[in-house]
């Protein structure tokens, strides 16, 4: 039998078919035309909500997620955030709560107090406290032995236990001119010897290029760091009592004019590193030390005290040939 849409009796199939598959009515006969129609259940009106008070556990940024409604009925309001009105809470419901009201910006919590600033008292101590400072001047002779040399080691030669007014230099430049006379004589120095023609050569001399210097500069530079220790920066330093203002000491070398670069304390040129040029004879020098300089404390030195005593630099264009170079009675002092 075939049935065309219009058939009544369509009408009543196709409607207890929809009642079968769940689409919540029933099935009734119009008493009129005696045809089947679906009736659908009464939904109740809700009521409306009340705006939803502000949770305390949402921020000022927004309310909180509201209730998925179930079938029609639509669920409940998020609280309202930051000027939102709680409208993202609405449209949580599939019909559409009602929108929860504004909620103000949350005043911090007045139960949780800010972290206290460390207190003075319990912080850790400063690496040289209650440990003996040498006073000033200080000599570093007895404390600072040991010499850490640097770069380019292959061109420098510690000498220290040689004859530190010795006149002849046979294998230097100049090695043949002798100290004026009445120059007093020093009984104890650092001495070393810098020869850097090799190492120029081998990284292609001073006329290879117009940025050649720079390299040969960099790979052939030398000096030395005198240290209380072999492992300097593995040990307390020497602690130095405050206010050390200048380091005062003696210096010659085998040639006149030589340019060298002294210092102390950590590397910083024109602040605590300078170059002198320096002459055949025993000459009194000083460089000095930032006013404030925390030198018991530095960066460079993890546990504490000063490790850099004294330093020597040399650089390969100022000392062609080779230069011996002597230095003497290093005292750090307040004026």
């Amino acid at each position: 039998m075939h049935m065309r849409w219009f058939d009544p009796r369509a009408r009543v199939l196709f409607s207890i078919v929809g009642a079968l598959l769940g689409c919540g009515g029933r099935t009734e006969l119009d008493p009129a035309s005696q045809a089947a129609f679906v009736r659908e259940p009464a939904s109740p009106t809700p009521a409306s909500a009340a705006p939803r008070a502000p949770d305390a556990a949402v921020s000022a940024a927004g309310g909180a997620i509201g209730t998925s409604g179930g079938g029609n009925g639509g669920g409940e309001a998020g609280g309202g955030g930051n000027g939102t009105g709680g409208a993202a809470g609405a449209a949580a419901g599939s019909q559409g709560g009602t929108a929860g009201a504004f909620a103000p910006p949350r005043a911090p919590d007045a139960s949780v107090a800010p972290a206290p600033p460390p207190d003075a008292a319990t912080a850790s101590p400063a690496p040289c406290d209650g440990t003996p400072s040498k006073p000033l001047p200080y000599a570093i002779a007895a404390d600072f032995s040991y010499s850490l040399p640097l770069n380019a080691v292959q061109t420098w030669v510690d000498l220290t236990g040689s004859d530190c007014n010795q006149t002849v230099f046979p294998d230097v430049p100049d090695g043949g001119a002798a100290p004026d006379a009445g120059q007093p004589a020093v009984t104890s120095c650092y001495a070393y010897e810098y020869t850097p023609d090799g190492c120029v050569s081998a990284n292609g001399g001073f006329a290879a290029g117009p940025d050649a210097g720079v390299d040969v500069v960099a790979a052939c530079w030398a000096g030395v760091i005198l240290t209380s220790s072999p492992f300097p920066q593995s040990a307390l330093g020497i602690c130095i009592a405050p206010g050390a203002m200048a380091i005062h000491f003696k210096a010659r070398a085998s040639r006149d004019g030589a340019r060298v670069k002294f210092g102390a304390i950590r590397a910083g040129l024109g602040e605590t590193e300078f170059f002198l040029e320096i002459s055949r004879e025993w000459q009194d020098y000083a460089i000095t030390i930032p006013a404030g300089e925390p030198y018991d404390d530095e960066a460079t030195s993890p546990l504490g005290g000063v490790w850099n005593g004294f330093s020597i630099v040399v650089e390969p264009e100022d000392h062609a040939g080779g230069t011996y170079i002597f230095v003497s009675d290093v005292a750090w002092s307040a004026s």
